[in-house]
């Protein structure tokens, strides 16, 4: 029997790139939840049911399904991740976070980066405390690669640079290719052997953060 994938999101570099792998193996059935504006022609591929995670009442549709694994992409804040719980129904959560939890304290960063680092941390730390799934959260460093859209690298000649520089994306500049991302969530849905675990893709691993939640909720 197939297995059915909820992909919050889906439609941008990282979501894009896993539903468009994904989509190869007849094992599993993609079901996309977005509110249909991002990349549309992509919905039009998989059954697409439309939400609004900014809007609680306009996630209810959700609760009609049954999946056997959510994968959040689009989860950017605490109050979004609370709009949708209630209404899924799922074995398997598996949220998409990132390692800019780490740079909250940073003083080099402008304001409305460190914003979107608290609401990471927020949400990370609600996600936690859901126990009506097994629960994985990924972590990945700056990523890179085809369909990039936030501005941060530039492909020249087939290699991928940070924007305006001839620092090349790699894993020494800890960046990662979506690809990689992407087997890394493919492998855990197919093996599922680690569950309620947090996952950092990155060279330079950092576990004050990891082991601040561990201890407070016994992961």
């Amino acid at each position: 029997m197939r297995k059915k994938v909820l992909v919050l999101g889906g439609t941008q570099m990282i979501g894009r790139d896993f539903v468009c792998t994904l989509s190869k193996d007849d094992n599993y059935e993609i079901v996309l939840a977005n509110r249909g504006i991002t990349n549309p022609s992509l919905n039009s591929k998989y059954q697409h049911i439309t939400i609004d995670r900014n809007d609680k009442y306009k996630c209810q549709s959700l609760a009609n399904y049954r999946f056997n694994f959510v994968i959040d992409f689009s989860c950017y804040t605490s109050d979004q991740l609370l709009n949708t719980i209630d209404y899924i129904n799922s074995d398997v959560y598996i949220l998409l976070s990132s390692m800019s939890i780490y740079d909250i304290n940073d003083t080099q960063y402008d304001k409305k980066y460190i914003e979107y680092c608290i609401n990471k941390k927020q949400a990370e730390e609600l996600f936690i405390t859901i126990s009506k799934f097994k629960t994985i959260i990924i972590r990945p460093c700056a990523v890179y690669g085809e369909h990039e859209y936030t501005d941060r690298f530039e492909k020249i000649q087939d290699e991928w640079f940070w924007k305006n520089t001839n620092i090349k994306a790699s894993d020494s500049e800890n960046c990662i290719h979506v690809s990689i991302v992407t087997k890394l969530i493919i492998d855990l849905i197919k093996t599922i052997k680690q569950i309620n675990t947090i996952i950092d893709i990155t060279r330079d691993r950092s576990e004050e953060h990891t082991s601040e939640l561990q201890s407070r909720f016994g992961i």
